[in-house]
C-alpha cells in the first residue's frame, strides 16, 4: 500500500511528494525486539507522547509490523492501527521509545494511521526550531497572558537571556506563572540537547518571545490586584479566566469564586497586609484618609475593582446574541424617540423569539412586539396598567353610549375587571351608561334632603350583571353614596377612593412606532440588575390567595376542622405530626396534603420560609375556627390585626434610654440587611436557583436581624433595635442603637401599616435621643416610572421628619442609603446623573407652564424633593450598599459618628393619615364587640344555657320513660290473670265434651245431665223443636247462598289463572327479544384526519405556552397569542415537524389508544362525573394530550392531538377516532321499556298468583262451610227426629259455646294490653333516640365550647394588650368632647369593665374546659 502525504517546505510555496509505505524504513531487529502485548506507551526522547486530547499510544509488534492502540483513560478508543514511519530509519527500543530530533506524531483519523517522523505537516515533526511543540507551547503561553505586570517580568527575564561558555544563561523570576515556567523550562532543555546554539540563534529565540507579550492596559483598581504575587504566578489560563470575569462584568459571587477556585482569600490578604506600604504609596489615589486595607476582604477588593470600571449603557438590539433566560428579570426602559417619554419601563418576564418578530413580556402584563421589515423596525407596545374603576369610567365616558332603560341595544365599550378587585367577580364585561335621574326625596342619611342625583351605569357579560349607581347631591362634585348590585347581593361604598381602591380595570394602551435600528438602538434599553423582588412577590399574592381559598374551605368542611382542632387540644397544645394526614385524607376523604405540600415547597423555594404542611393546616383551622365563632366580616383581618399590634409591645422595651438611629424605607428595601451590613455580622452571599442574589447571616442566634428573604413580606414587622459600637480612627468609641424599622407602605394591607407606624411611634417616644435618620432606598426605585418610587419613599421620609425639607441644619443627620444594587457598575455617577436629569426636566417643564395649576404645584413639588435628595448628596450622606464592602461599611459608621441628635419635636407620628386612625380605632370597635358580645357572650353564656336546656329535656324525657315501663309492668300483670282465666275456662270446655261424650254414649244417665246443667246454671228451652225448624230453614238457606258465592269464586279462579299463563307468555316472549336486541355492535367514525400529499398544510403559531393557557381558561386564543396566522407549511409530503390538532369531542367520549400508552404524552387518566364511552384512537405519528379541557359550553371536550411530519410522502401521519357501540346501548331504549313492560308483568304475575291463592283458600273455606253447615243441618234434622230428649246435648253444647265466647273475649283484652304494652315501648324506643341526639348535641355544645375556648386560650396575651389599647385611646370623661368615636369608646368601656371584673374567672373555665392544669 503507497500513501501520498503532502508536506511544505520552510523556504517555498512549492510542495514536495515523498513516497511512503508501510514501515519502510525500521529494521526487522527492532521490530523483533517490541512485545507483542500491547502494554508499552509510545516515547520520543524518553518522553511519553500524547496526542492532543491526552490519548496515550500504545505500541506492540504484530505479524512482523509494528501496530498501535489508542487509549484515553485506561480504556481502549482505536485498536490494530498502523504505524508508518517518515524520512530517516527510526529504531524502537523494547520499551517503546524512539530518538531523534524534530520527530513528530500525526493520527490521521480519516485513514485511520499514525505518522511518525521528521515532517513539519506532523505535530512537533520538522527540525525547524519554530516548528517544535516546545516552541509553539511556550509562544503560546506567552501571547495567552493579559496580565501586564507579567508581561513586564517576561520581558525582563526574556532580555536577561544570555550565552556564556556556549551554555544558555537567564535571570530567574519565581513569580511568573506556573504553566509559562514549566513551558520555558522545557523549551530551553529541548534547545540545549537538540540544536547548536549561537549568539545569532539565541538573539532570534529572545526577538520572537520579545513579540510574542501582549501589552494589555486596565483600569487601577484591577491593575493594583494583577500585581499581586499570588496572582502573577497562577496559570496563564487562570489569570485570563479572572481579568475575563471583570472585564466582562461578571456577577461579584462569579468573579469570587472565580478567584478562590485559583488561590485563597487568606493569601491574598495576607500578601494585601504584608505590602500596605507598598499599595499606599504607588496607588495613593485610589484610597481614602481612612481606608484601612487591613480590615477588607476580598469581596471588598472586587467591589471596588468593579466600581472603578465605566459602566454603559446596554441597548436591547446589543444583547441579542445573548440567550432568552439572560433577559428574564432585567430592568427594561421603551422611550419615544421624538417625545423622550417613557413608554415602559418595567421588568421583563419572557421572551420569545421567532424569525424576524421578537415577543416581549413584562410583569405589568404589559406586551412589546419588535419586528423587522425591510430596513425598518416596527415597534408595537401594548400597556396595560391597573386603575380604579371610577378614574376608568371618566376617562371612556364620552364613548360609552348613553342608554334608555328599556335600550336592549349593546353598547361596544368593553371594560376588564382586574383579580385584585372586590364586589365583582374579575372578567370582561360590556359596558353601558344610562341617562342621569334627578330626584328630591332620598332615604339615605349620608345624602342631605333636597335634590339630587343618580348615575347609572351597568357591566354586563353572559354570566352576570352589574349595576352601578352612584348619588350625587347639587353641593358635590363626588358621589356621596355608591350602590353596587347584583342577583345575589348589594354592597354600599362610602366614597369615590373605596370605590377605586376596591374595584380595579386593566386599562389597555397601544403605541405604533417605526424606525431605523440605528435611530431606536438608544430608545431600548436593558438594565442588567436582576429584581430579586419581582417573581417573589408575585408568588407571595398566589400563595396569600391559595391560604385563603383553603381557610375557606375549612370554615365550609367542618367535620376536618373541628378534628383538628380536638386532635390539637388531645395532645397537649403541641404542634401536630404528619400522621394526622392519614385520617384526613383516608379517614375523612379530605385530599388536601398534596396541596399543602406543594405551599410548604413554593415557602421553601419562593418565600425562603421554612414551614410545614401540618403546622400550615393547623393554623388556618385556627384562623377558620375564629371566623366561624365571630362569624363577622373581616373577622379574621382584624384579628390578625391585634395579634401583630400585640405583639409590637415586645420589642420597643429594649429600645428604652439609648441614642437611636432609625433606619426607615419600604417593604423589601434592604434595612435588615443593612442592620447586619452595619453591625458588621458576618454573612454569606450566594445565587439562587433563579440566579437571583440572596444574602444571609452565617449562624443567626437572634442577635441580628432576619433579613426578609420572603419578599413582600417583610421580616421585620415591629421597630427592634440592634446596640452597635462606633470607633473611628484616633476617636474615642461610643454606642448607638440602630432601629430596623418595618416598611413603609407594607405590602399585605393597611392592618400592616397600621402596626408597623404605632411600632415606630412607640420606638421613637422610648428612645433617650434620635442621633439620626438613614433612608433605604433600593437601586431599581431610581429606574422605575420616572423616580416615582424614589419620591414616595423620601416622602416618607418628610412623613416623619417633616421640617427636613426647609431645615438645612437636618441635612447632617440624614443619611440616604442605596441598597441591593448587584454587580451594577459606577452606581455613584449613574445616581448622580439620574437625580440631576429629573431635576433638569421639571425645570424645563416648569419654564413652558403648559400644564394646569394642579400639574405645576405637583411639578415644584417633585423638584424640591429631587432637590433635597442632591444635597444630601452634595453633603457626602449618601451611600452604595454592598454587603461585602468593608470600605463603604466604615465610611457609614463614621459618618453615623459625626452625625448631630435630632430634637424628637422634629419627628411627627408615623400615623399621619386619619384613615389610619380611623382604622385603629374600627379595629378596637370590631375586636372588643367581637370578645364581648360574641366569644365571650357564647363562651359564658349562650353555649352554656344551651347545654342546660339540653340536660334538663333529657331528664324529662327520662321520667317520662320510667313512667312507661311502669304502665307496661301494670298491663304484664293484667295478662298474667287473664291467661289463668284463659287455662280455667279451657277445662270447663274439657269437662263439658267428656259428659256430652258420655251421654251419647249412655254412659251417664238423663239425671246426672239434668242435675250437672243446674249446677252450671243452665236455662232449659221448652219450645226446642220450633227452633230447630227454624234452625234448619236458615241453614239451608245459607247452604244455598254459599254454592252461589262458590260458583262467583270458581269463575275468578278460572279467569286468573288464564290471565297468568297470558302473562308468564308474554314474559318469556320479552326476554328472548331482549336478548336479540342485546346481541351484536355498531362502530361510529368521530374524527379522521388524513392528509393528501401533495395538498398545502395551512397552520397558524401561537406565543409559548398560549395553547395550555388558553385551554386551562376555557377559552379561544387571544390575538397577542397568534403570533403567526395562515402560515403556509408547504406540501405535506415534505414537511418535517409538528403540528397540534384541537379535537373537540362530546363530553361523554374518552380518548384511549388502540395499541399502546406511549402515544400520550400527559399519562393520567381522563376522569369525568358523568357516563364516559371509549373513543378508540389509531393511526401514525400521534400523540394524545391526555388531559383535555372543557368548552365553554361545558357540552364538549377538547382533545389536543400533537403530529409528527418527517417529510416521507408514503409514510405519513394520521389518525382516525371511532367509537364502537354495542348494540345493547343502541337499542337501550327499547330495552328499558321491555324491561318495564317485564316488570309490570312480573309485578301482575305476583299479584295474580297471590289473588289465585287467596280464592283457592277462599273456596276451600267456602267448601268448608257448606259442609260445616250440612252437618248442622243433618245435627238438627236428627235431633228433631230424637225430640225433646236431645236437650241435654244442646245444654251441653250451648255451655261450651258460651265459654268459648268467654275465652274470645278474654284473648281480646290480652291482645289490647298487648298493644299497649307495645305503643309503651316504642314511645321509649323513640324518647330514648331523642336523649341520644339531645346527648349528641349536648357533646357538640361541648365541643363548641372548648374551641370557643380554644380561640380565647390562644389569645390570652392579646387580651391583655388590647385592654391597655383600649386604655390608650385617652378617652375624654365627658364623651362628647373626645375625638374616638362614641361606638368606639362604649364598645372600648364595655371590654375593659369585663376584662377588670371577669377574666381571671373567664381563665379558670377556659383551663377547666382545655383539661389545662390550673398553677
Amino acid at each position: 500500500m503507497i500513501i501520498i502525504f503532502m508536506i511544505e517546505s520552510n523556504q517555498s510555496k512549492e510542495n514536495t511528494q515523498i513516497k511512503l509505505s508501510s514501515n519502510p524504513t525500521v529494521s526487522y531487529s527492532s521490530i523483533h525486539t517490541l512485545s507483542s502485548h500491547p502494554s508499552n506507551v509510545l516515547k520520543i526522547n524518553g518522553k511519553e507522547y500524547k496526542l492532543p486530547y491526552g490519548e496515550k499510544i500504545l505500541v506492540y509488534n504484530k505479524n512482523h509490523s509494528i501496530k498501535a492502540n489508542i487509549i484515553f483513560e485506561n480504556n481502549i478508543i482505536k485498536k490494530d492501527i498502523t504505524i508508518i514511519t517518515i524520512g530517516k530509519n527510526i529504531n524502537f527500543n523494547n520499551s517503546s521509545n524512539i530518538n531523534g530530533k524534530g520527530l513528530g506524531v500525526i493520527f490521521t483519523k480519516d485513514q485511520q494511521k499514525i505518522l511518525i517522523g521528521e515532517v513539519k505537516g506532523l505535530k512537533g515533526g520538522s527540525t525547524n526550531l519554530t516548528h517544535s511543540n516546545e516552541y509553539i507551547d511556550l509562544i503560546e503561553t506567552i501571547k495567552d497572558n493579559k496580565n501586564p505586570h507579567v508581561s513586564f517580568d517576561l520581558k525582563n527575564l526574556f532580555k536577561s537571556i544570555k550565552l556564556k561558555n556556549s551554555f544558555i544563561t537567564y535571570e530567574k523570576n519565581i513569580n511568573l506563572p506556573k504553566d509559562f515556567q514549566d513551558n520555558f523550562i522545557e523549551f530551553m532543555y529541548y534547545l540545549e540537547n537538540n540544536y547548536i546554539i549561537n549568539e545569532h540563534l539565541i538573539q532570534t529565540i529572545i526577538n520572537n518571545l520579545l513579540d510574542a507579550i501582549n501589552d494589555s492596559i486596565y483600569w487601577d483598581f484591577l491593575h493594583l490586584i494583577l500585581e499581586l504575587y499570588c496572582i502573577r504566578k497562577l496559570k496563564v489560563t487562570e489569570g485570563r479566566k479572572i481579568i475575563k470575569a471583570f472585564i466582562q462584568d461578571y456577577k461579584d459571587q462569579d468573579i469570587y469564586k472565580i478567584i478562590t477556585g485559583f488561590v485563597s482569600e487568606k493569601e491574598i490578604i495576607d500578601e494585601f497586609i504584608m505590602r500596605q506600604d507598598e499599595v499606599y504609596r504607588k496607588y495613593e489615589q485610589l484610597f481614602q484618609s481612612n481606608d484601612n486595607i487591613c480590615d477588607w476582604d476580598l469581596f471588598t477588593w472586587i467591589i471596588c475593582i468593579s466600581q472603578g470600571k465605566n459602566k454603559k449603557k446596554n441597548s436591547f438590539f446589543q444583547l441579542l446574541n445573548k440567550d432568552d433566560k439572560f433577559f428574564v428579570g432585567k430592568f427594561f426602559t421603551f422611550t419615544h424617540p421624538q417625545t423622550s417619554k417613557t413608554i415602559i419601563s418595567d421588568y421583563i418576564e419572557n421572551i420569545q423569539r421567532y424569525h424576524s418578530n421578537i415577543l416581549i413580556s413584562f410583569s405589568g402584563s404589559s406586551l412589546i412586539k419588535i419586528q423587522t421589515v425591510d430596513s425598518n423596525i416596527i415597534i408595537t407596545a401594548n400597556i396595560n396598567k391597573e386603575i380604579g374603576l371610577s378614574e376608568y369610567l371618566q376617562k371612556i365616558d364620552s364613548k360609552i353610549n348613553i342608554k334608555t332603560e328599556n335600550s336592549l341595544k349593546e353598547s361596544f365599550q368593553i371594560i376588564k375587571i382586574s383579580n385584585n378587585s372586590l364586589y365583582i367577580e374579575i372578567g370582561e364585561y360590556q359596558v353601558q351608561k344610562f341617562p342621569d335621574i334627578t330626584k328630591t326625596k332620598t332615604k339615605w342619611v349620608l345624602l342631605k334632603s333636597g335634590e339630587y342625583r343618580i348615575q347609572k351605569y351597568t357591566l354586563i357579560n353572559d354570566n352576570s350583571l352589574y349595576t352601578i349607581k352612584m348619588y350625587y347631591t347639587t353641593k358635590s362634585i363626588l358621589p356621596k353614596k355608591i350602590k353596587i348590585s347584583s342577583s345575589k347581593k348589594k354592597d354600599f361604598i362610602q366614597s369615590i377612593e373605596e370605590l377605586n381602591q376596591s374595584i380595579k380595570v386593566i386599562d389597555f394602551t397601544q403605541f405604533n412606532i417605526t424606525g431605523t435600528k440605528k435611530n431606536l438602538t438608544d430608545c431600548l434599553i436593558v438594565d442588567c440588575y436582576e429584581d430579586v423582588n419581582q417573581r417573589k412577590i408575585q408568588q407571595l399574592n398566589l400563595i396569600n390567595e391559595k391560604l385563603l381559598s383553603l381557610r375557606l374551605s375549612l370554615v365550609k368542611n367542618e367535620e376536618v376542622r373541628i378534628w383538628i382542632l380536638m386532635e390539637y387540644i388531645k395532645k397537649g397544645f403541641i404542634p401536630l405530626s404528619q400522621q394526622i394526614w392519614l385520617y384526613i385524607e383516608n379517614d375523612l376523604n379530605y385530599k388536601i396534603k398534596k396541596t399543602f405540600d406543594d405551599l410548604v415547597i413554593k415557602y421553601q423555594e419562593e418565600l425562603e420560609i421554612k414551614e410545614t404542611s401540618e403546622n400550615l393546616i393547623l393554623k388556618l383551622a385556627l384562623q377558620a375556627n375564629y371566623e366561624t365563632i365571630v362569624n363577622k366580616k373581616e373577622s379574621v383581618a382584624v384579628k390578625q390585626t391585634m395579634d401583630l399590634l400585640s405583639e409590637s409591645k415586645f420589642y420597643t422595651d429594649e429600645i428604652k434610654n439609648k441614642d437611636l438611629v432609625l433606619l426607615l424605607g419600604t417593604t423589601g428595601s434592604g434595612k435588615s440587611t443593612t442592620t447586619c451590613y452595619l453591625m458588621k455580622a458576618e454573612m454569606k452571599v450566594y445565587i439562587s436557583k433563579y440566579g437571583d442574589e440572596i444574602c444571609e447571616v452565617v449562624n443567626n442566634s437572634g442577635n441580628y436581624p432576619k433579613i426578609g428573604q420572603s419578599i413582600g413580606i417583610s421580616e421585620t414587622l415591629y421597630a427592634k433595635g440592634y446596640e452597635i459600637d462606633i470607633t473611628p480612627r484616633n476617636q474615642n468609641s461610643i454606642k448607638i442603637m440602630i432601629c430596623d424599622c418595618p416598611g413603609f407602605r407594607d405590602t399585605r394591607g393597611m392592618e400592616y401599616e397600621l402596626c408597623t407606624n404605632l411600632s415606630i411611634d412607640k420606638a421613637i417616644k422610648q428612645a433617650s435621643r434620635i442621633k439620626g435618620v438613614v433612608l433605604t432606598i433600593q437601586y431599581t426605585a431610581f429606574l422605575q416610572d420616572r423616580g416615582q418610587p424614589v419620591l414616595e419613599s423620601f416622602q416618607n421620609l418628610l412623613d416623619i421628619v417633616p421640617d427636613l425639607i426647609d431645615d438645612d441644619d437636618l441635612l447632617d443627620s440624614v443619611f440616604i442609603l442605596i441598597t441591593k444594587v448587584g454587580d451594577v457598575r459606577n452606581i455613584e455617577e449613574m445616581i448622580k446623573e439620574r437625580i440631576g436629569a429629573h431635576i433638569h426636566e421639571i425645570e424645563s417643564l416648569l419654564q413652558n407652564k403648559s400644564g394646569t395649576y394642579e400639574a405645576s404645584s405637583s411639578l415644584l413639588l417633585k423638584h424640591r424633593l429631587w432637590s433635597r435628595i442632591q444635597q444630601i448628596d452634595r453633603k457626602k450622606n449618601l451611600f452604595i450598599v454592598k454587603v461585602r464592602d468593608k470600605r463603604a461599611n466604615n465610611n457609614i459608621l463614621n459618618a453615623l459618628y459625626s452625625s448631630q441628635p435630632i430634637s424628637k419635636s422634629k419627628l411627627k407620628s408615623a400615623i399621619l393619615s386619619k384613615e389610619l386612625e380611623k382604622k385603629y380605632h374600627d379595629f378596637i370597635e370590631m375586636e372588643t364587640h367581637s370578645w364581648v358580645k360574641i366569644i365571650f357572650e357564647k363562651f359564658l353564656n349562650s353555649i352554656p344555657k344551651k347545654i342546660q336546656d339540653l340536660n334538663e329535656n333529657i331528664s324529662k324525657m327520662l321520667n317520662e320513660i320510667q313512667q312507661n315501663e311502669n304502665s307496661i309492668n301494670e298491663n304484664l300483670i293484667k295478662q298474667h290473670l287473664l291467661q289463668t282465666e284463659i287455662k280455667k275456662y279451657f277445662l270447663k270446655i274439657e269437662l263439658y265434651e267428656n259428659y256430652t261424650i258420655k251421654y251419647l254414649n249412655n254412659e251417664i244417665s238423663n239425671i246426672d245431665i239434668q242435675n250437672f246443667l243446674q249446677t252450671e246454671n243452665h236455662i232449659f228451652k221448652t219450645e226446642k223443636f220450633a227452633d230447630l225448624t227454624d234452625t234448619i230453614a236458615k241453614l239451608e238457606k245459607n247452604v244455598k247462598n254459599k254454592a252461589e258465592e262458590l260458583f262467583s269464586t270458581q269463575q275468578q279462579l278460572k279467569n286468573s289463572i288464564e290471565k297468568l299463563q297470558n302473562a308468564t307468555i308474554k314474559v318469556m316472549q320479552n326476554e328472548k327479544m331482549k336478548k336479540k336486541l342485546e346481541v351484536g355492535s355498531k362502530t361510529i367514525q368521530l374524527w379522521t384526519y388524513k392528509e393528501e400529499a401533495n395538498k398545502k398544510l395551512i397552520v397558524f403559531y401561537t406565543e409559548a405556552g398560549a395553547r395550555e393557557k388558553a385551554i386551562s381558561e376555557v377559552r379561544d386564543y387571544y390575538d397577542y397569542e397568534i403570533t403567526r396566522k395562515d402560515v403556509d407549511l408547504g406540501y405535506a409530503k415534505d414537511y418535517v415537524g409538528e403540528i397540534i390538532h384541537n379535537i373537540k369531542l362530546e363530553r361523554q367520549y374518552r380518548i384511549v389508544p388502540n395499541d399502546n400508552k406511549d402515544k400520550f404524552y400527559h399519562g393520567s387518566e381522563v376522569t369525568s362525573n358523568y357516563k364516559t364511552y371509549k373513543a378508540t384512537i389509531e393511526g401514525k405519528y400521534f400523540e394524545v394530550d391526555m388531559q383535555p379541557k372543557a368548552t365553554i359550553d361545558g357540552k364538549k371536550m377538547i382533545w389536543p392531538i400533537k403530529t409528527t411530519w418527517n417529510g416521507n410522502p408514503t409514510d405519513m401521519p394520521w389518525f382516525k377516532i371511532y367509537h364502537t357501540i354495542p348494540n345493547m346501548d343502541i337499542n337501550e331504549a327499547t330495552i328499558i321499556n321491555y324491561n318495564a313492560e317485564t316488570s309490570n308483568l312480573n309485578s301482575d304475575i305476583a299479584k295474580l298468583k297471590d289473588f289465585i291463592k287467596r280464592k283457592q283458600e277462599e273456596i276451600l273455606e267456602i267448601d268448608n262451610e257448606i259442609q260445616d253447615i250440612i252437618k248442622k243441618i243433618n245435627k238438627c234434622k236428627i235431633e228433631l227426629d230424637e225430640e225433646k230428649n236431645k236437650e241435654f246435648t244442646s245444654g251441653l253444647e250451648q255451655l261450651i259455646e258460651d265459654t268459648k265466647y268467654v275465652i274470645d273475649c278474654n284473648k281480646e283484652k290480652y291482645r289490647v294490653l298487648d298493644k299497649d304494652i307495645e305503643n309503651f315501648k316504642l314511645k321509649n324506643y323513640e324518647l330514648k333516640e331523642k336523649i341520644d341526639e339531645e346527648k349528641i348535641c349536648v357533646c357538640k355544645c361541648c365541643e363548641e365550647r372548648m374551641l370557643v375556648g380554644l380561640a380565647i386560650y390562644n389569645q390570652l396575651g392579646v387580651l391583655e394588650n388590647l385592654y391597655e389599647f383600649c386604655n390608650s385611646l385617652n378617652i375624654s370623661k365627658n364623651i362628647g368632647e373626645s375625638e374616638v368615636r362614641y361606638q368606639t369608646i362604649e364598645s372600648a368601656l364595655g371590654y375593659m369593665n369585663i376584662y377588670k371584673d371577669s377574666m381571671p374567672f373567664i381563665t379558670n373555665e377556659v383551663y377547666k374546659v382545655l383539661g389545662i392544669e390550673i398553677e
